[in-house]
């Protein structure tokens, strides 16, 4: 495989499981506490520790990692640590989409000039 193609597959990857974990944290958020109305107890705490959507976006959150390690050690660190940006651009998406919350201006210029600083750098 050659190194551009293992990026984008890395990349792919690393998205795809930033996208699982912000859908399975709001999904545990939301079935923990329905109002909004998150108040930190050891309730709250062994509720969301035994939630399975808890579970899957930690489980999620280390699998990223592990393929962003990965990639930085075959790419070396700048194509490796792209992945960092890009991730960060899926998780504004996927909180819009997903999740209703606001898409502000600011929001939409950080997309920008995340992923025009990506297609640069790449």
């Amino acid at each position: 495989m050659t190194p551009i193609s293992t990026l984008w597959l890395s990349n792919g990857i690393s998205v795809g499981l930033v996208v699982v974990n912000t859908i399975c944290w709001g999904l545990a958020i939301r079935q923990i506490s329905p109002g909004g109305n998150v108040q930190y107890s050891l309730a709250f705490l062994w509720r969301l520790g035994t939630n399975p959507y808890f579970i899957l976006a930690m489980l999620s959150a280390v699998a990223a990692t592990v393929v962003q390690y990965c990639a930085r050690a075959s790419l070396g660190l700048a194509k490796g640590g792209l992945f960092y940006s890009v991730g960060t651009v899926a998780l504004i998406l996927t909180s819009y989409f997903a999740f209703g919350e606001r898409f502000t201006w600011t929001n939409a210029l950080g997309v920008i000039l995340i992923m025009s600083g990506t297609v640069l750098v790449t």
